[in-house]
């Protein structure tokens, strides 16, 4: 909505009793019966073809109103003048709705008169000739009003218009630019724009057309007439065309005001139906933690070929978690497995639902309801069956990773192994690389959290199809201690030689010093700031140049970063572990005893 208050511009009147005579340049206006009557007139505020949703015009009375209760008229002028050249003789008449307003006497100077223009000035948006108002009264007596010459602040005439612009024709459309739909009642989008930006959606008309190539002529299909919504959009109620049609269609909005907007231009649009699209596995059920898609896809015109795809397995519960995905393939093939690098994600006895979407060469616009791809989904469960060959399963904790152990039956072959902790598949390898001797065959776990109970389990795996697990269950125990930081400034790790050699890696500790000791740990570790172990830097960088190099083995470790150490002899050797694999390839080298921080063993 825009809303103005306008003052008058020019004002006059006219008397009969001196028709040829001039009144334009008085103070006041005298208005009367036939006899007396006045010209205002304001610029017009508004642009044409709006909504007027209020108009009020306000003259103030000059002076004392005698005579008794008297009607004043207000309709408008219905041709040109001027405030210096109005005359009785060349008055206009006047036209259209007219505007009343009746009072009785008063002594009140500056008394409004108010008058409901609207329907007046909404045929001026309309397109009608605005030459102002003329206003006359019912007695021959006449009354007074301000006229603009009187130049009084706040009892010249004005005029407050309130319009609503219509909205502009939409222009951006869908569906459009020759784009397929898939159903025969989809959902006909567009913009909105209201000029002054107050106006909300009220309405919208679609209507639908087809070409007729035999009679050369466009036929309309469907039009949904006035449809009342606050969405610029229609979810169509009518088959709009059979498949494979060259269609095209236009539409409309209104605003809360009323005003429709010009329709937009002609979208064209094809009909054609999706491809038929078969899921034919995986099964309800798989034995393998790598399962395998196929599906057949059968289109509704020969000119539909497929030519990409998408699997996605999600948690049926929450079909936004997506456990897997293929990404998005770009190719026409209708069979794709899960690679082997993949195969720890599923788990052993979970559902899962499996979404494949597809999309063929014919170009289609997604709209409510009706998406760009086909989609069908499945169920499927990751199982396990039969009997599995693995006998004396047991785990051996520490050393530094736990160890599993088992035994097969003399002369069986299998080709691989499941490994499982907690439920979760942790490695599939084959059987050779774990072969120990003769049937006897080990794995080592190296991402086991130290100090808590786990659940393993291991399976055979012939081909596609994992038998049953074996399970087996023990704790982690670390032979060594934990070492973390306190500070985020410099701080470096001592490890005590413990009783065979104690002296060269010892010192007294400043006040900033803590004594940590970890799982299992037999030495304890002493944590300095820099400043603490100044001097043990120089004694230990002495004794590396002596003689015994071999003999120590240093580590760095980021700062404030958990790490575990493990004790492997009796003195001044440890090694690191349960650290991120990118950082693995960086702790087995000599390094300077200078770096910020180091652990020293």
């Amino acid at each position: 909505m825009t809303t103005h208050v306008l003052t008058v511009v020019t004002d006059a009147h006219v008397f009969s009793g001196n028709s040829d005579q001039n009144y334009g340049g008085m103070a006041r206006l005298a208005i009367a019966d036939a006899t007396r009557s006045g010209y205002v007139y304001f610029n017009r505020p508004f642009p044409l073809k709006v909504s007027i949703v209020s108009a009020t015009l306000r003259i103030y009375q000059y002076g004392p109103a005698t005579g008794g209760n008297r009607t004043v008229t207000v309709q408008r002028a219905n041709g040109p003048w001027s405030e210096t050249g109005l005359t009785f003789q060349n008055r206009p008449g006047a036209t259209g709705p007219a505007a009343t307003r009746t009072q009785g006497d008063s002594t009140q100077d500056g008394r409004p008169w108010t008058f409901n223009v609207q329907p007046a000035m909404q045929q001026v948006a309309d397109g009608a000739d605005w030459w102002g108002f003329r206003i006359i009264a019912s007695l021959a007596a006449p009354i007074f009003f301000y006229s603009k010459n009187a130049n009084v602040g706040g009892f010249m005439a004005t005029l407050e218009v309130e319009w609503s612009d219509a909205p502009d024709a939409p222009t951006e459309c869908s569906p459009t630019g020759n784009q397929a739909v898939g159903i025969v009642r989809p959902t006909f989008r567009m913009d909105y724009t209201d000029p002054s930006g107050e106006d909300g959606v009220q309405g919208v008309q679609v209507q639908v057309y087809e070409y007729d190539p035999v009679a050369q002529q466009t036929n309309l299909v469907v039009d949904s007439g006035q449809v009342a919504t606050d969405l610029p959009e229609w979810a169509s109620t009518q088959d709009i065309a059979a498949t494979a049609r060259v269609l095209s269609w236009r539409g409309r909005v209104q605003d809360t005001a009323g005003n429709w907007s010009p329709y937009s231009a002609l979208q064209y649009f094809l009909r054609i139906d999706k491809a038929a699209l078969t899921l034919t596995n995986p099964s309800a059920t798989v034995y393998t933690p790598t399962p395998s898609w196929s599906w057949t896809w059968e289109p509704a015109v020969s000119t539909d070929t497929q030519r990409a795809f998408q699997i996605l397995v999600v948690d049926p519960d929450n079909p936004t978690d997506v456990v897997w995905t293929s990404g998005k393939q770009m190719t026409g093939a209708t069979a794709f497995a899960m690679p082997a690098a993949d195969r720890l994600v599923l788990v052993p006895g979970k559902q899962y639902l499996t979404i494949l979407r597809a999309w063929g060469t014919v170009l289609r616009g997604a709209t409510p309801g009706d998406t760009t791809y086909v989609e069908v989904s499945r169920l499927f469960t990751v199982a396990t069956t039969g009997t599995s060959t693995v006998s004396s399963l047991s785990v051996k904790a520490g050393q530094p990773f736990p160890s599993l152990e088992w035994q097969t039956p003399s002369g069986s072959t299998p080709e691989e192994f499941v490994i499982y902790r907690n439920g979760r598949t942790i490695a599939i390898e084959d059987a050779a690389t774990l072969r120990v001797s003769g049937t006897t065959y080990r794995y080592e776990d190296r991402t086991a959290a130290p100090g808590t109970t786990h659940t393993w389990g291991v399976a055979t795996k012939t081909g596609a199809t994992t038998a049953n697990p074996v399970a087996v269950t023990g704790s982690v125990l670390v032979e060594g201690v934990w070492l973390y930081s306190l500070k985020n400034s410099d701080v470096a790790f001592q490890l005590s030689g413990g009783a065979a050699d104690p002296e060269p890696m010892s010192f007294e500790p400043d006040e900033d010093v803590a004594i940590v000791t970890g799982y299992g740990a037999s030495v304890p570790v002493m944590i300095a700031t820099a400043g603490g172990v100044r001097e043990p830097r120089r004694r230990l960088r002495a004794m590396l140049k002596a003689s015994d190099l071999d003999a120590w083995k240093l580590f760095t470790a980021p700062r404030a970063r958990t790490v575990g150490l493990m004790l492997i002899t009796t003195v001044l050797k440890v090694q690191i572990y349960n650290v991120v694999t990118e950082d693995r390839e960086d702790l087995g080298d000599t390094i300077p005893v200078s770096f910020d921080m180091i652990v020293v063993g």
